[in-house]
């Protein structure tokens, strides 16, 4: 079922995990509610990190690509929607303008300042976070067992990340390579996107679609 992402540019996580979502109900049949903004906090570390390592010279935004998903959930794993909804009590949507304003701000300020600490850049952004939409658990208890977030996508998830390829049709890049998509939401530089032309692009979503397979784009 569509979920807002109210105020945000997080699309890119929730179009991502709706097709997680119903991958999982196609293989298995169980559904599974799975927390974006896990994802979407994570993400923000990641970035804080690489903008610290590259000096300011890595982009810094709320925008990101589907397989930043993939990536955050094989380096962080994943949680239930209920464990972190990411929203205050009585919250009805997300709001990420003024968490953003503030953490943009404090992230161009270290290009004056030159504090260039990845701990305490990476401390200040979580608590940023943290007063707007909280903090993530350790563990979840689901059916009575207490999972990690990496178990929790190993043993209750159970989704193969690595059965999944980003394909796209670019002409002013090579056919049939992995090659990086260059846009400002691809900040760190994935090449793991799968390059075909036009007509095989559009042949592999008419087969996915006509053999029942759910499809993001």
């Amino acid at each position: 079922k569509p979920i807002s992402q109210g105020n945000t540019n997080t699309c890119w996580c929730f179009c991502t995990t709706s097709y997680y979502e119903s991958e999982i109900y196609r293989l298995t049949k169980r559904e599974i509610e799975l927390s974006e903004m896990f994802a979407v906090y994570h993400e923000y570390i990641e970035k804080a990190k690489r903008f610290v390592r590259e000096r300011g010279n890595s982009a810094f935004a709320e925008g990101s690509e589907s397989n930043a998903v993939a990536r955050m959930w094989k380096m962080y794993g994943i949680v239930p929607e209920d464990a972190y909804t990411g929203l205050k009590p009585g919250q009805p949507f997300h709001d990420h303008s003024k968490m953003y304003e503030e953490l943009n701000k404090y992230m161009q300020s270290l290009k004056i300042s030159g504090t260039w600490n990845e701990d305490e850049v990476v401390s200040t952004v979580k608590t940023i976070m943290k007063s707007f939409i909280g903090e993530p658990p350790k563990t979840v208890t689901v059916d009575g067992k207490q999972f990690t977030p990496k178990e929790y996508l190993e043993k209750v998830v159970r989704l193969n990340l690595d059965d999944y390829v980003d394909v796209m049709s670019l002409m002013e890049k090579p056919f049939y390579e992995f090659v990086e998509y260059e846009v400002p939401d691809n900040w760190w530089h994935s090449k793991d996107y799968y390059n075909v032309p036009l007509a095989d692009w559009m042949k592999a979503i008419k087969s996915a679609i006509r053999n029942g397979y759910t499809v993001c784009i």
